[in-house]
């Protein structure tokens, strides 16, 4: 049996206003089609979705395809996107390897956002999913939100950005690296195109 596009988008809104803590599966649907199917009922509800994808480079792009159906601006900054790719890590288990920084800082921002958001969009592959990963409550406690014109410590700023990973270095050129110049703190957030000062 054949349904239009609209015919199933109408019927998945429906079913999950009867099961809004459920899980619905839909096949049969190609290429940007699924992507295509959630945007139009999310557009009618919202609430916090994880989508989880077989492969690390289906997630990338059913991400990708997601931010375009939902009209995210390309060049939106982690605060900005509803749209969040949570990568695996991408190291071995038993290898004594650290996972990239770029890798590092797509999991900490999917991470925020799925504690900090009240209706984020999650895609992942079964791989990141089942990885392990700190408490809900010990990454919400971790967690520093800086406003900008807000008067802090750099020193103690710092120090504490150190103890959660990030790197000491005399200028600041990629994600999770820090430099603290006499009242002046730039860092490299999780999730940023750019540093901050």
């Amino acid at each position: 049996m054949q349904t239009s596009l609209t015919d199933l988008i109408t019927r998945l809104t429906a079913l999950l206003d009867q099961q809004p803590a459920g899980c619905v599966r839909v096949g049969g649907l190609r290429g940007s089609a699924p992507a295509l199917c959630l945007a139009r009922v999310l557009e009618r509800r919202a609430g916090p979705v994880v989508v989880t994808c077989a492969s690390a480079g289906e997630a990338e792009a059913f991400a990708a395809d997601l931010r375009f159906f939902l009209g995210e601006p390309p060049g939106a900054g982690p605060l900005g996107r509803r749209v969040h790719h949570l990568p695996a890590r991408e190291v071995p288990p038993f290898e004594a390897l650290s996972p990239a920084r770029e890798t590092v800082a797509a999991r900490l921002e999917g991470f925020y956002h799925l504690v900090q958001t009240p209706a984020p969009i999650v895609v992942t592959s079964a791989e990141a999913w089942i990885e392990r990963c700190l408490p809900r409550r010990a990454f919400a406690d971790a967690v520093t939100y800086v406003v900008a014109g807000e008067a802090l410590a750099p020193d103690a700023l710092a120090a504490r950005l150190v103890e959660w990973g990030y790197h000491r270095v005399p200028l600041v050129q990629d994600p999770g690296d820090l430099a603290v110049r006499g009242g002046l703190l730039d860092v490299f957030p999780a999730g940023y195109e750019r540093p901050v000062r």
